[in-house]
């Protein structure tokens, strides 16, 4: 009895001993909300591809996750993803729903959003697929004093008090009621409203008492804010703000450069891209097609002695990347077993809001979210590539907007031309809207591209 005993004793002791299993964690992120365009599915809607009405969204609305593994809730505002939206999951399958519901009229857009997706990665990011059956109404708040929907609904002003505004849902017609403060005239519209549709008014006084309400094209300017200190944000020296995010051991710059200062305070030349840029032999920048709007979203064209300079383009701590960098960012997403050159899908900003059709399988799930900002090149050496059929094509000229995202990187790398001379050009890593390859160089003289920063070890 007293061996039995003593053998339970250590049996029990033995199985106190061991320990569970750690379940592995990952990161799981809500980077972005996208929805259809509000300028394509309704004659009458807004034709500016410039200027974009920035959606009002509920700020505490709800994400709700579930799988096998348990569930939560994470709470986000829709309007505001400058940073992820981030929470811890055990390793697993899952699902996700976002039900922001509403009346017929409301002060803020009701959408829905639902996928799955399977944990297995330390960093996973989601970019919310959004649906919606509402439409917008929006008139300027020039020369008007009340405006009510279907007789006693009140529209909404916008923070800056520029617009009155308010969602419907769509498929219906309704009746505006405006009342000017030049003369209380109150003018009786009835206007119809499709899903994604947005119809934007503005008075227009043609005479000492004649006001007509006229549609047109929605514009606005935009204003700037300060984002006071927060983290996963980096500042270059003339205070552009950036999202960052990390990928495996790296951490990069989610958005394209845009800073017209070095690291320790000299200014970058800027240039517009034309003949000068032939024999340029200093640090420069220029805006696609030298249009600064286009800085916005893609941010500016550099130079090789811009991003070769010691005084550093990118912010002071940051860095140029390497093509090593690059393929140690490769590695991260799709480990050491998989092919490099089929990953585009995996870094491309999704939809086709800036990337043209067909942007295939675009996930953008490591929030890298790489834009298709052309360069500037001698196009002789690339006539393929810019889609020349010209027989006497310019010698330099911007391309390839909307279609290939370029990056520099600091290496460079020898190939033979069509003559049989050897030359050292920088590879450059792009990616193309029509498939998931990546491709490492082009045989051409690049004389301007896109940089994404890489923060210093």
């Amino acid at each position: 009895m007293r061996v039995k005993g003593l053998l339970m004793i250590l049996m029990l002791i033995s199985f106190s001993c061991v320990q569970p299993e750690e379940e592995q964690m990952g990161m799981l992120s809500f980077s972005a909300l996208e929805l259809a365009q509000f300028n394509t599915y309704n004659p009458n809607a807004r034709t500016s591809s410039i200027s974009e009405w920035q959606h009002i969204f509920d700020s505490n609305t709800a994400v709700n996750i579930s799988g096998a593994n348990g569930g939560q809730t994470l709470t986000i505002n829709p309007g505001d993803f400058f940073l992820p939206y981030q929470t811890q999951l055990t390793f697993g399958d899952y699902e996700y729903i976002v039900e922001q519901g509403g009346e017929q009229y409301m002060d803020y857009l009701p959408f829905r959003a639902a996928g799955s997706f399977g944990m297995g990665t330390l960093n996973y990011n989601i970019i919310l697929q959004g649906d919606t059956d509402y439409g917008l109404i929006t008139i300027k708040n020039d020369m008007v004093e009340e405006v009510l929907l279907d007789g006693d609904i009140t529209f909404a002003l916008t923070e800056d008090e520029e617009f009155y505004f308010k969602y419907v849902r769509g498929g219906e017609v309704y009746r505006v009621d405006i009342q000017s403060d030049v003369d209380d005239e109150i003018l009786v519209r009835e206007i119809q409203v499709d899903a994604y549709s947005h119809q934007h008014f503005y008075l227009y006084q043609g005479g000492p008492s004649f006001i007509e309400l006229l549609i047109g094209d929605f514009e606005y300017s935009e204003s700037g804010f300060e984002l006071g200190d927060v983290s996963n944000i980096v500042y270059d020296y003339d205070g552009n703000a950036y999202r960052t995010v990390q990928i495996g051991n790296q951490t990069w710059m989610a958005q394209n450069l845009k800073t017209e200062t070095f690291c320790n305070g000299d200014p970058i030349e800027n240039v517009p891209g034309g003949e000068e840029w032939i024999e340029l032999d200093r640090p420069a920048y220029t805006y696609y097609e030298n249009d600064e709007r286009y800085n916005k979203d893609y941010g500016k064209l550099y130079n090789e002695y811009a991003i070769t300079d010691e005084r550093n383009v990118c912010p002071c701590g940051w860095r140029v990347p390497s093509l090593e960098d690059y393929n140690e960012l490769f590695t991260a997403i799709v480990g050491n077993d998989l092919d490099f050159s089929l990953m585009g899908h995996k870094l491309r900003k999704t939809g086709t809001d800036y990337w043209y059709s067909p942007n295939p399988d675009a996930t953008d799930e490591f929030g890298f979210s790489a834009m298709p900002s052309g360069m500037f090149a001698i196009t002789t050496l690339s006539i393929e590539l810019f889609d020349i059929t010209d027989r006497n094509p310019p010698r330099f000229g911007f391309g390839l907007v909307y279609r290939w995202g370029a990056f520099w990187t600091n290496t460079k790398y020898e190939w033979t031309t069509h003559l049989g001379d050897i030359r050292e050009d920088y590879n450059v890593i792009m990616l193309n809207h029509g498939n998931n390859l990546i491709y490492t160089h082009l045989e051409g003289d690049v004389l301007g591209l896109a940089v994404r920063c890489l923060m210093e070890d």
